[in-house]
């Protein structure tokens, strides 16, 4: 996998992007739904898979299988 720099430099605008509209949708501490949603909808189609942790808000992914 590429390291930490060249993949930030390739997806620089989709994150700052991100960063813009999570910050013009401020939630609530512990009430993150929209912003958990959202982060879930960008991990999923790089194949990062998503685990189950049974919480409301946050994520956890799992990159093991990422070549």
């Amino acid at each position: 996998m590429s390291n930490i720099k060249e993949l930030s430099k390739k997806y620089e605008g989709q994150i700052l992007e991100f960063f813009k509209d999570l910050h013009m949708h401020p939630e609530l501490s512990f009430k993150e739904f929209r912003t958990t949603q959202k982060i879930k909808d960008l991990l999923t189609p790089l194949g990062i898979e998503i685990i189950d942790m049974r919480i409301e808000t946050g994520v956890v992914g799992n990159m093991m299988d990422l070549q």
